[in-house]
């Protein structure tokens, strides 16, 4: 039987579990960024993307629909520390619950055509305006990931400066298939081409 050096050192199991989870972050960022990409591919979402150019709040929605087709963790789990009920399961204590992010964001009953990449559910007036708390891809509750702000910002400013600077599409005519574990992303190399932008064109509105 396998037995873990660790475990009488309670200190070097908090140790390792943080470098986990922060081997993870970057990952997380850059699944987001792959998929962002892939998703605004300027072949086809030409009409998204110079839509964001002059509206920027519609990046906002955009990134919502982007994590919510492709959360970079595909599930999660929780810790039962109290025996409870749900939809008429008995959920012991000291038992672990594991969620699905993939199939909760793409609930049918919850999101319209669950499939489709529709940032306009997010705006108001839209499907989901009021549904951001049904996104789980930083957890949810009182247990949520603690720098979900923060990332966000960096994801945010990332895009931003791709947007405001490249054109870019996809080297390959097919969308490409995903892989789930350890964090969501394209099943091969992601091939992309990209062409610096021109000097702003009038009309456009500067990102930040």
């Amino acid at each position: 039987m396998f037995s873990c050096p660790f475990a009488s050192k309670p200190r070097d199991i908090e140790n390792n579990l943080l470098l986990f989870t922060c081997a993870l972050a970057p990952k997380a960022c850059a699944s987001m960024i792959a998929s962002f990409m892939v998703q605004l591919d300027e072949d086809v979402q030409e009409t998204v993307r110079n839509k964001v150019k002059l509206d920027p709040e519609f990046l906002d929605f955009v990134l919502l629909e982007v994590i919510r087709l492709y959360p970079p963790f595909v599930c999660g789990r929780r810790a039962v520390l109290q025996e409870f009920e749900l939809c008429g399961y008995r959920i012991p204590a000291d038992y672990a619950v594991m969620y699905f992010t993939y199939t909760a964001q793409r609930d049918p009953d919850v999101f319209p055509d669950p499939d489709k990449f529709i940032p306009e559910r997010w705006a108001v007036g839209g499907s989901n305006v009021n549904d951001r708390d049904r996104l789980f891809t930083f957890g949810g509750g009182s247990r949520k990931c603690v720098s979900q702000e923060f990332v966000w910002r960096i994801l945010k400013e990332i895009v931003i400066q791709l947007l405001d600077q490249f054109e870019w599409s996809l080297a390959t005519d097919d969308h490409p298939a995903y892989k789930w574990f350890p964090v969501a992303r394209p099943n091969s190399d992601l091939l992309v081409a990209f062409r610096k932008r021109p000097s702003q064109q009038e009309g456009d509105v500067k990102l930040n």
